[in-house]
């Protein structure tokens, strides 16, 4: 998967990352009545780092910057602090209704293996090298 992003042009990935980023949270701020602060501020995060990823392929790509990259890398892996936020606020939305809240819990399950596969397989990455 990493090579199907590093093979990418700079101006498609740019667009992916930021496009995607800028359409998520146009999308939850134009709703926010509909949305708990908890969940927005997830889906703000997730945005964030999403935005912070492409800036750094910038900075790779370019060689620009180069005393700033390994802070914009914390800045891009902090926004993945807003997993637990999504997950939390889209059950405090889901909470009185049965139907859906077995629907979120099943997801949320589904996100949790994600999470840990995709750790597993950075960690083994980091070991290989």
């Amino acid at each position: 998967m990493s090579f199907l992003f590093n093979s990418m042009p700079l101006p498609l990935y740019l667009l992916i990352a930021w496009g995607g980023a800028i359409g998520l949270s146009t999308y939850f701020l134009k709703n926010t009545h509909k949305y708990n602060k908890i969940m927005l501020l997830g889906i703000l995060l997730l945005s964030s780092s999403s935005f912070f990823v492409g800036i750094l392929r910038i900075i790779s790509s370019l060689e620009l910057f180069q005393k700033y990259k390994e802070k914009i890398e914390i800045l891009a892996i902090l926004g993945f602090l807003g997993i637990p936020f999504f997950m939390i606020g889209s059950y405090i939305q889901v909470k009185d209704d049965p139907e859906k809240r077995k629907i979120v819990i099943f997801g949320l399950g589904l996100l949790i293996l994600a999470c840990i596969t995709f750790t597993i397989s950075v960690a083994i990455a980091f070991l290989g090298k």
